[in-house]
């Protein structure tokens, strides 16, 4: 109270034009940081964090899908981490670079790494499995994720669900399958558990990239052409090369996505900052869904209305004989794999 009293008697003016205002301040807060043993507080230097992602910027949805994580993920921490997106010529790099800490943070599915442990597949899609709310319900309820994080641990690496393509469709045909002994010796384009249950069921699945398979659709080397949906079937032109479109898609009910997080970068960020990336991932699961049902409506109205497609269901025998071929791929696989 003197001090405040001296101060108004003497006028802050004439104190500061003489410098002792400031010379006062400056020696009582060396005095309390001394008595305290502290150091002025200082503003936590931002993570730089980078992004591989398994698909380049212009691929729709999936490409752009990655972009929006690390924009979630700058914005939800307040900037403590902060995300550039860069991608590999090679899709199955990016869990490689993730273990490895080259990248902290990799964006794809199970899938496309499914030659480290067959069992990653079954994080991304089953055949005849699980629809995108039940998959959320398995993840999040029923131990599912943490199974999924078991299954990565010794990698390094710590993954989240971060997106879902939704049902997709069973294909393009040339010809239209009407009973199961159609799918005898039927040249089909198809990867992952699919391709192991249309083998199962007689048929011959071929792994090609997809712009070498519209062009042997569209000449008869191949029978038909399994792809996605109707928003990214109709970008590639498919409706070019066959025009009987099959559904459901039985191979793939819902496609989950994922995050993978290196585990020391991620052990390394304070509690509140680390629970963002699990936040995140979560909010473009339903940003995800929401752009491929819309899209997906608006792509199959085009095809049917403009490009007259025929979209036909597949018949209940055919669907039925998959469904057996199914159950054995994914057996052999779960007793060779623990």
């Amino acid at each position: 109270m003197k001090r405040r009293e001296f101060l108004s008697r003497a006028g802050l003016g004439a104190l500061a034009a003489g410098g002792l205002l400031t010379g006062c301040q400056k020696k009582e807060q060396e005095a309390q940081k001394a008595a305290a043993g502290a150091v002025a507080p200082t503003a936590e230097a931002p993570q730089e964090w980078t992004l591989l992602s398994a698909w380049p910027d212009d691929f729709p949805l999936l490409g752009e899908s990655a972009h929006t994580l690390g924009k979630l993920i700058t914005e939800l921490s307040g900037g403590r981490v902060q995300v550039q997106v860069a991608q590999t010529q090679n899709p199955a790099d990016v869990f490689d670079q993730v273990a490895a800490g080259k990248a902290q943070l990799g964006y794809g599915m199970g899938s496309l790494w499914h030659e480290k442990d067959p069992a990653f597949e079954l994080f991304s899609s089953i055949p005849f499995g699980l629809a995108p709310r039940e998959i959320n319900g398995w993840l999040y309820e029923g131990n599912g994720l943490s199974l999924w994080q078991q299954a990565y641990k010794k990698y390094g690496i710590v993954p989240y669900p971060a997106g879902n393509t939704g049902l997709q469709m069973a294909g393009w045909f040339r010809k239209p399958l009407k009973k199961a002994g159609d799918l005898k010796g039927l040249r089909i384009r198809i990867d992952g558990l699919g391709a192991q249950a249309m083998k199962q069921a007689g048929a011959h699945p071929v792994d090609m990239p997809l712009a070498d398979a519209h062009d042997a659709l569209a000449a008869g080397r191949l029978d038909a052409v399994v792809w996605m949906a109707p928003y990214h079937d109709l970008q590639a032109g498919l409706y070019q090369a066959a025009k009987f479109y099959h559904y459901p898609g039985w191979q793939a009910p819902g496609e989950t996505l994922e995050c993978l997080v290196n585990a020391q970068a991620l052990e390394a960020l304070p509690a509140n900052t680390s629970s963002v990336i699990a936040s995140a991932c979560s909010s473009l699961m339903e940003q995800m869904l929401a752009a491929f049902d819309s899209r997906n409506a608006q792509a199959l109205d085009t095809l049917i209305t403009t490009h007259g497609v025929k979209v036909e269901p597949l018949p209940r025998e055919v669907l039925n004989k998959l469904r057996v071929a199914a159950e054995q791929a994914v057996g052999e696989l779960a007793s060779d794999n623990d």
